[in-house]
């Protein structure tokens, strides 16, 4: 249950869960809509390149150390074996892909993930201007509590109960914690969601 803002032929579009305003009320969608608007000029053009230059990078890697020189034969086969695992995310595939690019990959991704993070941040502070940066720490959490273990992809990110918050995975997710965003939004947890608290893994 989210809201994502993207282009439909060329035009910006915000869509939102119609369960939404049950969830976070009419005034935490109109926090949670203006944080979506405050990407818009900021990350959505760039998503698709950042999405494939780790693998870009990894590829480079492979082909600068290992296929260099090596002849067309075995530069053809290296590149097609590569290119076929560029868009698996398997983990022992992923790994594989890793080893390959000499772990130039990982460090790429980590950056990319990192860059996501700071646009979320921006995005934040967009929607604290136009509503308030309480009513939206306050839907994030309704948000988030309702989401809780069905993202895994963010679930560094706007989950913030019950989730593994150990440094390797929150260096590789799309999101900050909840309560980082509501750090930086300079106000505090709100008061329904204060008892709870991540479980932290080292």
């Amino acid at each position: 249950m989210d809201a994502v803002v993207g282009y439909d032929d060329g035009e910006p579009v915000v869509a939102f869960d119609p369960l939404l305003p049950q969830i976070v009320g009419r005034v935490g969608v109109s926090a949670l809509f203006a944080h979506e608007l405050g990407h818009l000029g900021t990350d959505i053009h760039t998503d698709a390149i950042r999405a494939y230059t780790p693998q870009i990078l990894g590829f480079s890697a492979f082909w600068l150390v290992v296929l260099a020189g090596r002849g067309p034969f075995v530069a053809a086969v290296g590149s097609l074996l590569f290119s076929a695992l560029a868009f698996i995310e398997e983990r022992p595939i992923r790994l594989v892909r890793y080893a390959f690019g000499l772990g130039v990959e990982p460090l790429a991704l980590a950056l990319s993930r990192y860059a996501n993070r700071m646009e979320e941040y921006r995005a934040d502070a967009y929607a604290a201007h136009v509503v308030d940066p309480e009513t939206l720490a306050d839907a994030l959490y309704r948000v988030a509590a309702i989401a809780t273990g069905e993202n895994i992809e963010d679930i560094a990110g706007p989950v913030p109960w019950n989730t593994d918050r150990s440094l390797l995975f929150s260096l590789f997710a799309t999101h900050p914690s909840i309560e980082n965003r509501v750090a930086r939004l300079g106000c505090d947890i709100p008061t329904w969601a204060s008892p709870y608290r991540p479980r932290q893994i080292a």
